[in-house]
């Protein structure tokens, strides 16, 4: 989704040297190959991948055939086969990846929740919120409210982020970033459904994860990330928006290099481990990307991660329908193919149309598979 213009810009702290050793190990045989963050290089064929499939692909991105795609990444058994941009683009350009970071987000709360700063996915929504004493529309179903609903987007408050632009004045999302205090305004909405029982997409209950986060670990959501995500895995270009009181945007606000996208999505491939550390834990990386909820639209949800629902048409090229993926406005895609040991991302601006990477995936990308 666009940014907000009252949203401010907030980069991450420079980490000037990483080293990375150099020799081979049995569980991260990826990790063990980076240097200054550079990834150990294959040819596709080498890979089990078709090049002129994947050349064919690429004449067709750079003649605009898919819209403006901006960078294309390929990680197959360990190794980097495929890193291209597109229009511009270079490797070291920090990327808006919109609601990739909900996904990003996902993984600092299985991360808080490792670490004994929240109990688990059946705490209260409430119960992270002490100082809101008194709001509006105060009624029981919000007491019923978990941080399970939040996760799959299904605790009932009326939203609606989609039948109108990001930016209008009627939409949810706009009426969230004008307002003074994020968190009361979600805790002030009106109650549509019963909590857990309709997956209406809303970038606000990604948002109350930032002051769940926030209030358990007493950091921002932003430095808790650094410390405990982007620091282990080596990713020191980065930049978080940020809205009123410092929260933490996790709906929307994070930006990433095309290449650290591909890395967080290899560590998921992985169990959630890089250079034999376990980053994010293993329990959380099942648990939050199996499917919890029908997102309809040929689509279901996890815990801020998509699936492709059986029979869609990305699905049924698979042999097994185990992807899932990172998902944002205007093209932002980390796709993780666990029984292919694949990891694709693209970015673009297609504002207008962000599912054209769907099409490249299924006929180029996973067509290439020999």
């Amino acid at each position: 989704m666009k940014p907000a213009p009252n949203i401010v810009y907030r980069s991450g702290l420079l980490l000037f040297m990483l080293l990375f050793c150099g020799c081979f190990s049995d569980q991260d045989p990826l990790g063990s190959e980076v240097f200054n963050g550079n990834l150990a290089v294959s040819s596709p064929e080498a890979q089990g991948l078709d090049s002129e499939r994947l050349s064919q692909m690429e004449s067709r991105i750079e003649a605009g055939d898919y819209g403006e795609i901006h960078s294309v990444i390929i990680i197959r058994n360990d190794h980097l086969v495929l890193e291209k941009y597109f229009r511009g683009y270079q490797r070291d350009d920090l990327h808006y990846v919109y609601s990739v970071t909900k996904s990003v987000t996902s993984a600092l709360i299985g991360i808080a929740i490792s670490q004994g700063h929240i109990s688990g996915t059946a705490t209260l929504m409430l119960d992270f919120f002490p100082e809101y004493e008194a709001f509006e529309n105060d009624v029981p179903e919000k007491h019923l409210i978990t941080l399970e609903h939040l996760l799959t987007m299904s605790a009932g408050f009326r939203w609606d982020e989609w039948s109108t632009e990001y930016g209008h004045p009627q939409n949810d999302v706009t009426m969230l970033a004008n307002s003074g205090d994020w968190i009361l305004h979600m805790l002030e909405l009106p109650m549509a459904h019963d909590p857990g029982t309709d997956f209406t997409y809303n970038s606000g209950c990604s948002v109350l994860l930032s002051g769940i986060i926030e209030n358990r670990t007493g950091q921002t959501t932003a430095t808790f990330a650094d410390k405990q995500l982007f620091q282990p895995l080596g990713i020191d270009t980065w930049g978080w928006d940020s809205g009123p009181h410092e929260l933490t945007n996790t709906g929307w606000g994070l930006h990433l290099r095309p290449i650290d996208m591909a890395l967080f999505g290899y560590v998921f491939l992985n169990q959630g481990r890089w250079e034999g550390e376990q980053v994010v834990p293993a329990g959380w990386v099942q648990t939050s990307t199996a499917v919890h909820i029908d997102a309809g639209s040929q689509n279901d949800y996890g815990y801020q991660w998509w699936r492709f629902a059986e029979g869609s048409s990305v699905a049924n090229a698979l042999a097994t329908n185990d992807l899932f993926f990172a998902w944002g406005y205007g093209g932002q895609f980390i796709f993780v193919i666990p029984h292919l040991d694949m990891v694709v991302v693209s970015t673009a601006d297609n504002f207008d149309n962000g599912t054209r990477a769907f099409n490249f995936l299924r006929d180029y990308i996973l067509a290439s598979v020999q």
